[in-house]
């Protein structure tokens, strides 16, 4: 039997994020995510202890795309 090789993965606390699945779980158990909102956490996971201007997210999560401050408040 194969077994897929295992990316990077991100923990905190009780919570583990893996990118290569898009999946965030706590304890085990899959936390359901919106695929923008799994974009948004994994962004600031990856940039963390670093401060994220507001443009760079906008510009990563939603490129070529005008978003309205709802949008993002709403997905975080």
């Amino acid at each position: 039997m194969s077994t897929k090789p295992r990316g990077l993965t991100y923990e905190f606390n009780r919570f583990r994020l893996d990118p290569a699945e898009r999946q965030l779980t706590r304890g085990g158990e899959v936390v359901p995510l919106p695929p923008k909102a799994f974009d948004i956490l994994l962004f600031l996971v990856e940039r963390s202890g670093h401060l994220v201007q507001k443009h760079e997210l906008l510009d990563h999560v939603w490129p070529d795309a005008a978003v309205e401050e709802a949008n993002v408040s709403q997905n975080i």
